[in-house]
């Protein structure tokens, strides 16, 4: 098993109650800071988010900028409120949606679709492999901008 590997384990392990209160807590912050900067710091992978409200999201991880979505912790009271407000059935639309984390929550808790807005051609690639990966989400990407104005 690869060092990355372990990493990605380890995370795995900790409660979402302690990921979200590690970076509060002097000792462990520096520890954990020092361990993802020399493990897994600049490197791509493909990873199940384990806890939060994206839970079970097969999600395409670019370190560092994307740590808070693979642990779970990204904007957690939106996410949560998000995913406590969507009714299964209901057809959803993330505008602007950067990397479709919010659509993968949208669409694990039951919407019936997910149309996803993204004019950034980087960002719609991610979320293209991000469809890619959870083939069975009704995830619909369309690459355009949407606004009140030309």
């Amino acid at each position: 098993m690869s060092t990355k590997e372990i990493v990605i384990k380890a995370v795995d392990c900790i409660p979402l109650y302690w990921r979200t209160k590690i970076k509060n807590i002097p000792v462990l912050k520096q520890i954990q800071s020092f361990l993802m900067d020399q493990l897994v710091n600049d490197q791509r992978f493909i990873a199940t988010i384990s806890a939060g409200p994206a839970k079970g999201l097969v999600f395409p991880v670019q370190m560092p900028q994307d740590k808070l979505m693979w642990i779970g912790t990204w904007e957690i009271d939106f996410a949560e409120a998000l995913k406590n407000t969507i009714i299964p059935g209901w057809v959803c639309y993330d505008i602007g949606a950067y990397k479709g984390y919010y659509a993968g929550v949208m669409a694990l808790k039951g919407a019936s679709e997910v149309f996803v807005f993204e004019p950034m051609p980087v960002n719609a690639t991610i979320i293209e492999n991000l469809i890619e990966l959870n083939a069975s989400l009704p995830i619909r990407l369309q690459k355009m901008a949407v606004s009140n104005t030309c």
